[in-house]
């Protein structure tokens, strides 16, 4: 299982640091959070959909940036400390 999901880290990190905090964070992260924030806020209150989802896209994606950095670094460090156990010659 290790070698396939260091297989896995490193395609996702071969397509690059800025690629995947735009996809991951701002897009998907961002705009994921900013549809569901504005359906609680829609269904809580008295608020307008399209303009609690307006304001939200506003917040979140922006947000999305640091998620998406953050979330790069923790992928970067799972995958050398695969690497590490993967390639670590085993004592018998």
């Amino acid at each position: 299982m290790s070698a396939q999901e260091l297989a896995a880290l490193d395609k996702a990190i071969a397509k690059g640091k800025w690629f995947y905090i735009l996809v991951v964070g701002v897009l998907f992260w961002g705009c994921m959070t900013s549809v569901v924030v504005a359906t609680i806020h829609y269904l809580t209150s008295d608020t307008s959909f399209w303009g609690e989802l307006a304001r939200a896209l506003c917040i979140y994606p922006a947000a999305g940036l640091l998620f998406g950095w953050f979330d790069w670094v923790r992928l970067q460090r799972k995958r050398d400390r695969l690497r590490a156990e993967y390639y670590q010659p085993h004592n018998e």
